[in-house]
């Protein structure tokens, strides 16, 4: 088999990969080809989390040659990560609706380098279908190409007690210091709930091809 040749390259297939930071001493790391012959799925550290490192949900890129690397390296630490979603992007949620379908839809957020949080009413589809099922996935990415973007998994939950701290720390990412006790104010006066999500898993994308 030719490593260089892509139709050679299937999902499933144990590879052996150069990393962008070995490539003066070409050390190689061992992956799985994931669903596209671009994407590697590299091995988690045992000492690491998803937070300490995008290791088990990363993609390690083909750039045309033998050598694969992440945005950032294929090793991106926590502040990095906590870096990149404190810019005020849009988060698209994905939850399940009761025909089984993915439901998405825009919201602020809040990324503490722990969880991620949302505000939303308790008369929102996605409020509801977390009370049916707490599975939820967040897409934050850059606009307008989405060169670079973070996918956040895991389970949610929702309260409507002692909230409103953190919803002051949401609207204060996307509005005007002068406009923040408006939308606090009208908030309180609406069925607002807070989404906390708990990663499971943190995979990325790295700038480049698409």
């Amino acid at each position: 088999m030719n490593g260089k040749n892509r139709n050679d390259i299937k999902p499933g297939l144990r590879v052996n990969i150069t990393q962008k930071h070995a490539q003066r001493t070409g050390k190689h790391t061992g992956g799985i080809v994931d669903r596209h012959p671009h994407d590697i799925r590299l091995p988690l550290p045992r000492h690491q989390s998803p937070a300490d490192n995008w290791g088990s949900g990363t993609r390690a890129r083909d750039y045309g040659g033998s050598s694969w690397s992440c945005w950032g390296g294929t090793r991106v630490n926590q502040p990095e990560i906590t870096a990149y979603l404190a810019a005020a992007h849009i988060a698209v949620v994905a939850t399940i609706n009761r025909h089984g379908h993915p439901h998405l839809t825009p919201n602020w957020y809040r990324y503490d380098g722990k969880v991620l949080t949302l505000i939303t009413r308790k008369d929102r589809l996605k409020y509801l279908n977390l009370q049916r099922d707490n599975h939820i996935s967040v897409c934050i990415y850059d606009p307008p190409a989405a060169s670079n973007y973070v996918v956040i998994s895991g389970t949610a939950t929702c309260t409507d007690q002692d909230i409103w701290d953190e919803a002051r720390r949401i609207i204060e990412r996307y509005r005007a210091p002068d406009e923040v006790d408006d939308y606090v104010a009208r908030w309180k006066t609406e069925p607002r709930v807070l989404i906390t999500v708990t990663p499971e898993h943190i995979a990325t994308r790295v700038s480049g091809r698409r």
